[in-house]
């Protein structure tokens, strides 16, 4: 089976939850996953060791955490060196006042500012953490969701994301790599 490293960026821990889904889908099927946070060191050695990887992280503010955008510039090479895909986690994909064109475009841009073109790619609805947001970010969030027609009930969480989706894409990732190896 496969080494595949699942590298993500996450701001409120909704994206690395679907980073560990992914990884476990794949475990499950005797693939050697493991997921490793953008900013952690060893990465690179971490690529280089990899058969696949798989990147992605979360939006904020209509844009993928700059830290992910920074590992995927700096690491591009090694990552379009072996089968690839990207995740997308973003409140626009789901939920009330979902907005997918908009969420579909971030990656998009993504791909256009990183120079980075995965062979797959997957957009996953996000969560609302209403209740560990600090008060400002609270308020913010309420406002923007609230504009786009979404859940503004600040005293619990709202979480849209479809894992049974999740979970397809990772098994159909390890399914393209074991058919590669197969052929």
């Amino acid at each position: 089976m496969s080494r595949i490293l699942i590298v993500f960026a996450s701001v409120d821990g909704q994206a690395a939850r679907v980073a560990e889904r992914i990884r476990a889908t794949l475990a499950q099927a005797g693939h050697a996953a493991a997921t490793i946070g953008a900013v952690a060191p060893g990465l690179a050695r971490a690529l280089e060791e990899s058969d696949a990887v798989i990147v992605g992280g979360a939006i904020r503010y209509g844009r993928h955490v700059q830290d992910l955008e920074s590992v995927v510039r700096t690491h591009v090479a090694a990552i379009e060196a072996r089968p690839n895909a990207f995740f997308s986690v973003s409140l626009s994909a789901g939920g009330p006042g979902a907005r997918p064109a908009v969420a579909a475009r971030y990656a998009e841009e993504l791909a256009e500012r990183s120079g980075w073109h995965p062979q797959g790619t997957a957009i996953f609805a996000g969560a609302l953490r209403y209740t560990r947001y600090n008060p400002i970010i609270r308020i913010m969030m309420r406002l923007i969701v609230g504009i786009a027609g979404g859940d503004t009930d600040t005293t619990r969480d709202y979480e849209y994301t479809d894992w049974r989706a999740v979970e397809r894409f990772a098994g159909e990732f390890g399914s393209r790599l074991e058919a590669a190896r197969a052929a």
